[in-house]
């Protein structure tokens, strides 16, 4: 009880004073959030507490989840007796919104999109994804200069936002606008290839695991199909077509996201 939820996960992780803990940019699909993020573009955030790893290194999930058997008492007498984990597990969430909602400026920063996009054309290149692409005669260098001038924009927002200062309502209120309408940005209008309920194509989970996430999701499902396609069929220089455009809808995407955090020509001063 003395001790605070980010001592006691510091300690757990062994990791020091230097504890940062990371944020996946990845949150599935596998709950409500989904439709918020991946069809409207409205940033969301998903928590999750999981087992010990330390005490149970080998479980993928805690026994009786979502049975007959997962009841009051069950939780009362054996998983968390006095509601100790999960008192403090509450009180984080609570915390974490209130900090955000009570934050005068949204603790956003654009310059993870750019991890998310650069790890991802890397992961790509690993798995032979480029290459695949390459073959088929998709051009992917603007695809690639694009991610890569993302960075420059997102570093200079984020300068541009952090420098403030918040005497200026006007201001304040256009970069908060800025930063809750980013994700839109991603956002396909006509959705994933064969996938109109997802729209957002960085992050959207991939066709084939729901629960998970992947940079670009898009191009890994049309490779994926495409593998079972004769070369020279029809449906083959079709959906390779269907790829050539998803390419280049990327590449104009993120040019406009990047475009986007341009700032506005307002006076960023403290005066009015």
């Amino acid at each position: 009880d003395d001790e605070s939820y980010y001592d006691f996960w510091k300690n757990w992780a062994q990791a020091g004073d230097d504890f940062n803990p990371m944020v996946s940019p990845f949150v599935g699909a596998g709950s409500d959030h989904a439709t918020f993020l991946y069809y409207a573009g409205i940033p969301v955030v998903d928590i999750a507490f999981f087992e010990d790893e330390n005490i149970y290194p080998n479980m993928s999930g805690y026994p009786a989840y979502h049975t007959g058997f997962e009841t009051f008492d069950l939780v009362d007498k054996i998983y968390d007796p006095e509601y100790k984990l999960l008192r403090a597990c509450s009180q984080l969430h609570l915390r974490l919104g209130l900090q955000l909602a009570e934050s005068e400026q949204l603790p956003f920063l654009m310059e993870m999109y750019a991890d998310v996009m650069e790890d991802g054309m890397d992961t790509m290149e690993k798995n032979g994804v480029i290459e695949a692409l390459g073959d088929l005669g998709i051009e992917t260098q603007y695809w690639n200069e694009s991610v890569n001038a993302f960075r420059a924009a997102a570093q200079l927002f984020d300068k541009m936002a952090d420098e403030y200062v918040g005497s200026n309502p006007s201001v304040l209120r256009v970069i908060n606008d800025q930063k809750q309408g980013f994700e839109k940005n991603f956002l396909l209008a006509e959705g994933l290839p064969d996938r109109i309920q997802y729209r957002h194509v960085i992050s959207a989970p991939s066709l084939f695991n729901a629960y998970g996430g992947s940079a670009f999701p898009g191009v890994g499902d049309l490779l994926y199909a495409l593998e079972d396609l004769d070369p020279a069929s029809v449906d083959h220089q079709r959906m390779t077509k269907q790829l050539a455009k998803h390419v280049s809808d990327l590449m104009i995407i993120i040019q406009r996201a990047a475009e986007y955090l341009q700032p506005f020509p307002l006076n960023y001063s403290s005066q009015h």
